[in-house]
């Protein structure tokens, strides 16, 4: 009998051991999308699967798949919000900002406790560079949703651009409490933390994220700031080695190397400050505060013919900045004027800011069809940019720009998404 009873322990021991390898197998991503595409093709009319599918394919970063099947479901059920908003999360992950953007402002109007909704839509505000209006989306967010944590760090990233420090801290711990294994939020509060001047409470926070996270680039470069905040010979010294080792697992970082370059100028070390400057200035021509830096590299160096090239590139941005500016005003001032429109084209164009270019003959056509120079231009630029033809309405325009100008109020219907991103 003791055999028997013995022999029944282990037999439900193994049982419960392969039930419970089971659920953990099916709990794995993989084997979970496995399920779900067979349950598909036993049941093809399964929205539940279809659901499943589509976050799956979103996941794995599979953009124009993710389109493809939340269409074919928000086709079969126009009232399924929720088809709805993962087709606009995929779409803002193929950079259709507009569609994503109407489909958000629907969804966001049918039913405004959606919380998902309106943190995409603050995540396409801080995108466009819109965030007074990503704020109020992710507070909006967070009044139906308050411990979302992705809201909570959006919203904070949205009051750190604007430097409402204070706002912005706030933020982050609820984002770090809210999700302690994300490193990012952690790490975005060190840099408020340096901002403020708190380098004491920096370190403290910074110290565990470096020995837990070795290999996350920003970790360094963290630590890179917080070396540079301290200062002296000592400080610059473990900062570059801080944004060496970041470079290492981000060599294509333009923001590791442009500091690592500022932090090798302070020791005197012009050769390779070069080096790191002008990797930057090939990544990012735009990059007005580089090609200043690298005139003082060069010109410590004795060679002084580039010294005049780098600073005559950047005082050629920053006339640039002043001449987008005016236009910029004028245009709020005067939102139906076509001809200001392909002036701050053209200026885009001839900077080669083609995003930029493309948005602003969008806007001169909207306002202007008939401008065949503008359309032969614009067609360029969808050509070589891959972007559609579509042109807003003229009333959408003419609002967009009195908004941008602060002549509109922004409480009510938020700039397009088509607006240039803010360099």
């Amino acid at each position: 009998m003791r055999g028997l009873k013995g022999g029944a322990v282990v037999k439900g021991t193994a049982a419960l051991l392969g039930v419970g390898l089971l659920v953990a197998l099916l709990l794995l991503p993989p084997v979970q999308g496995m399920f779900w595409r067979f349950w598909v093709e036993l049941y093809p009319h399964s929205p539940r699967a279809w659901h499943a599918l589509g976050r799956e394919a979103l996941r794995r970063g599979e953009g124009e798949r993710a389109v493809f099947i939340y269409r074919r479901l928000w086709a079969r059920d126009p009232n399924d919000l929720r088809a709805a908003v993962g087709l606009a999360e995929a779409l803002l992950r193929q950079e259709a900002y507009l569609e994503a953007f109407q489909l958000l402002k629907m969804v966001t109007g049918r039913q405004p406790s959606f919380a998902y909704a309106w943190q995409l839509l603050g995540d396409l505000y801080r995108e466009k560079g819109s965030y007074k209006n990503a704020i109020v989306a992710y507070q909006e967010a967070l009044r139906h949703r308050p411990r979302s944590p992705q809201a909570w760090y959006g919203l904070g990233l949205c009051y750190a651009l604007t430097q409402q420090l204070e706002k912005a801290k706030e933020a982050f711990l609820q984002a770090s409490r809210l999700e302690p294994r994300n490193p990012y939020p952690a790490l975005a509060l060190v840099k408020v933390y340096l901002r403020l001047g708190q380098v004491g409470e920096a370190e403290r926070l910074l110290t565990p994220l470096v020995e837990r996270y070795p290999t996350l680039p920003n970790t360094w470069y963290m630590l890179g700031l917080l070396w540079e905040k301290k200062g002296g010979s000592q400080g610059m010294e473990r900062a570059v080695e801080a944004f060496q080792r970041a470079r290492r697992l981000a060599p294509d970082s333009v923001l590791i190397r442009y500091e690592l370059g500022r932090a090798l100028m302070a020791l005197q070390r012009w050769p390779e400050a070069l080096e790191e400057f002008q990797f930057v200035v090939e990544q990012r021509p735009d990059y007005k505060e580089a090609h200043f830096q690298l005139a003082q590299v060069y010109r410590r160096l004795g060679q002084e013919r580039a010294a005049q090239a780098a600073e005559k590139r950047f005082h050629r941005l920053s006339e640039f900045e002043r001449q987008e500016g005016e236009l910029r005003l004028r245009i709020g001032l005067e939102p139906d004027n076509p001809a200001l429109r392909f002036q701050l084209a053209e200026l885009y164009r001839q900077h080669e800011f083609w995003e930029d270019a493309w948005a602003a003959y969008q806007a001169v056509l909207a306002l202007q069809p008939g401008n065949e120079e503008a359309r032969l231009r614009f067609r360029e630029l969808c050509q070589r940019l891959q972007r559609p033809e579509a042109i807003p309405s003229r009333e959408e325009v003419i609002a967009e720009a009195r908004r941008r100008a602060g002549l509109e109020p922004t409480g009510g219907m938020p700039p397009h998404p088509w607006t240039p991103q803010e360099r």
